[in-house]
């Protein structure tokens, strides 16, 4: 990022002034002098903090991808899918140093194992394209064919053409791909204080429960 007009400015005034002799025999001057030197390098250790914040501010952008992208692995880590505490407590900035500010949503694509089966694999899209059509989808579904992955998590940022609905409901038999919205995802409704802790029943749950 390139520095600020106002801060380069004053570098060049830093070194003006600090190279700048009064003369020794003026004690008006040497006074005089001293002031100027001690004002400017305050103002200009200022402006190099201002410079360095914003330096490490992001795009609103990047911090609303960021956010699904913690979503989403909270959300596996939850489904009981094996996920590194590196991946998960990775801070905002960074996210913007590995993926960019803005990001490249195709290169956040992730993968991860079932704790209980490690051959039980997950993997994760997020879409580029704000209206995900067919092409794209096939393209999902070939690397889910290659990984031999039959579960799969979609994360559009709009929603997909009709084409693509109708494309992932024929393949539906073959492949189990969630579409969610980055709009769903923006925040973890499941840490909310008024959400319940949601858990999967086990058969004899279910059985207890249809015989009610």
């Amino acid at each position: 990022m390139r520095r600020s007009s106002a801060l380069e400015r004053f570098e060049g005034l830093e070194t003006h002034t600090l190279n700048k002799t009064p003369n020794p025999t003026n004690k008006t001057n040497r006074a005089k002098g001293k002031g100027s030197i001690v004002k400017n390098v305050t103002a200009y250790q200022f402006l190099r903090c201002t410079a360095d914040m914003d330096r490490h501010r992001v795009s609103e952008e990047a911090s609303r991808v960021f956010r699904v992208r913690r979503t989403v692995l909270q959300m596996l880590r939850d489904r009981g899918y094996i996920i590194s505490p590196a991946e998960e407590n990775l801070d905002v900035q960074g996210f913007v140093q590995r993926y960019g500010d803005p990001p490249r949503r195709d290169q956040l694509m992730l993968m991860a194992p079932h704790t209980t089966d490690p051959t039980n694999m997950i993997i994760v899209f997020f879409a580029q394209e704000v209206k995900v059509g067919v092409k794209t989808l096939k393209e999902y579904f070939d690397c889910m064919e290659r990984e031999k992955i039959r579960h799969g998590i979609l994360v559009v940022q709009n929603k997909l053409t009709p084409f693509a609905k109708q494309t992932l409901l024929d393949l539906a038999s073959s492949f189990v791909l969630e579409e969610f919205k980055e709009g769903e995802l923006l925040v973890n409704i499941t840490q909310h204080v008024l959400v319940p802790q949601h858990t999967v029943l086990s058969s004899q749950e279910k059985a207890a429960l249809l015989k009610r």
